[in-house]
């Protein structure tokens, strides 16, 4: 009996032992379940505070759109706010060629998030048209091929169809030919673009630019991080079979001529200035570039890029070159010493997606002198807004304002007539913007939107 005793003893002690055991197991097994629950909940609720940073930075530019007038965001400009819980939003506006540069900072308990968007004009009532002639004392003439598809509108003179040299009019007319008296084309506010012309030259003329100087000759891949400066105190020509890409926001400074021509690759909203001539071919491509020319600014071979252009007197689109959208085209060239007639060129088979913009009024000194361009089998693809000269071949998807309409055949040339030309604004996007400047009570639109971090 005192063996059986024991024996039970023994057992009664090795069932609590294992039942302690498991209870030990079960509660480190809910522990590492609770655990992760935790840690999870933290990730959800990092993942809950990021999207809310995003939401919060997004709502901050639309705030500064509504609320912030653009004539005071020629230099960059820093505007802070709160929302309604307390977020704090802090936002970062400048100028980028006809656009405004929005970068908006929001953080939501630890999670920051930086957005940036270029934001533009979304809608101008002259723009909604086809063609807008400016000179109000012309009958605007249509020969040829001409096809028009879209509203018209011109002086009390009106818009009529013609014979050419014997040959009947085989074009097309679709939309309202709408007439009125008084100014037709809308003024242009260019100081966004001019300020920005000014600080080139400026930066071009500042010695400390030298504490930037670069060997880099084009040939292999530069040694630059984002948002550096790069400085060349002479003219360059790189020239590469080799692909080569560039960090975004870099800032390259040529106190010269330039010639480019070869696969190279600008990163995003990268800036190219030239104190002369810049010509620039080959398969070099960018997005949301800013080129500047002090003399000249060329673009052809198999160019294809997103860039917006500002030059100091002529600009040529050429060869199969394709500007992608939100380009745009400026000038504000008045003379030319040597009394060219094209200012700004677009030809060959090259495209134009965005906007061409030459504000210079013309007067019987410069009528005659100063064009805008589009041959034979070049495209422009959104709007054109020139106060000179529009010699139309090719065809434009989109809206021509011009102060008048110019083709020469010999030994004539004609005044506000268009011969085998093409206009059509159902082809353009819906989502075209236009460049600030118009009018001094933009609506706002985002025409581009990058998550910096």
């Amino acid at each position: 009996m005192k063996y059986f005793s024991f024996q039970i003893q023994n057992e009664e002690g090795s069932a609590l032992a294992s039942v302690l055991i498991i209870i030990v197991i079960i509660s480190l097994f809910i522990g590492v379940v609770l655990s992760g629950i935790y840690l999870q909940n933290r990730f959800i609720q990092q993942d809950i505070n990021e999207v809310k940073a995003r939401y919060a930075a997004e709502a901050g530019v639309y705030s500064f759109l509504n609320a912030y007038p653009y004539q005071s965001v020629i230099n960059d400009t820093t505007f802070t706010f709160q929302e309604q819980d307390s977020t704090e939003i802090t936002i970062r506006a400048n100028v980028y060629g006809g656009f405004m540069d929005i970068h908006s900072t929001a953080e939501v308990q630890g999670k920051k998030k930086i957005i940036r968007v270029l934001a533009g004009d979304g809608k101008i009532d002259a723009f909604q048209n086809a063609v807008v002639l400016g000179d109000t004392n012309s009958v605007l003439m249509l020969t040829g091929s001409t096809q028009l598809k879209g509203d018209v509108l011109t002086g009390q003179e009106g818009t009529q169809t013609t014979d050419f040299k014997g040959s009947p009019f085989s074009g097309d007319v679709e939309g309202e030919l709408n007439r009125e008296s008084g100014s037709l084309l809308p003024l242009f506010d260019a100081n966004f673009l001019e300020h920005q012309k000014t600080h080139f030259i400026k930066l071009l003329e500042n010695g400390q630019l030298r504490t930037f100087l670069s060997n880099y000759d084009g040939m292999a891949e530069v040694n630059a991080e984002p948002k550096d400066t790069l400085f060349f105190d002479e003219s360059i020509s790189w020239s590469s079979r080799d692909s080569i890409s560039f960090p975004r926001d870099l800032t390259i400074v040529i106190n010269g001529n330039a010639t480019i021509n070869g696969k190279y690759h600008f990163g995003v909203f990268s800036k190219l200035i030239v104190r002369d001539t810049l010509m620039a071919g080959g398969n070099i491509s960018g997005e949301n570039m800013l080129i500047y020319a002090g003399k000249s600014l060329q673009v052809g071979g198999g160019a294809e890029l997103s860039t917006q252009a500002i030059s100091g007197n002529d600009i040529i689109i050429r060869d199969n070159a394709y500007l992608r959208y939100p380009s745009m085209l400026y000038t504000s060239q008045e003379f030319s010493a040597e009394r060219q007639e094209l200012i700004i060129d677009v030809r060959d088979q090259a495209k134009v997606d965005g906007t061409i913009i030459y504000p210079v009024q013309s007067s019987n000194f410069t009528s005659g002198l100063f064009r805008v361009r589009v041959s034979d089998q070049a495209v422009v693809r959104g709007g054109m807004y020139t106060l000179g000269q529009t010699e139309l071949e090719g065809k434009v998807s989109g809206s021509v304002l011009t102060h008048q309409f110019y083709f020469y055949e010999s030994p004539s040339s004609y005044i506000n007539w268009l011969k085998d030309a093409e206009i059509d604004i159902s082809e353009r996007p819906e989502n075209y913007v236009i460049p600030l400047g118009f009018t001094e009570q933009p609506q706002y639109h985002i025409l581009d939107w990058f998550e910096v971090q």
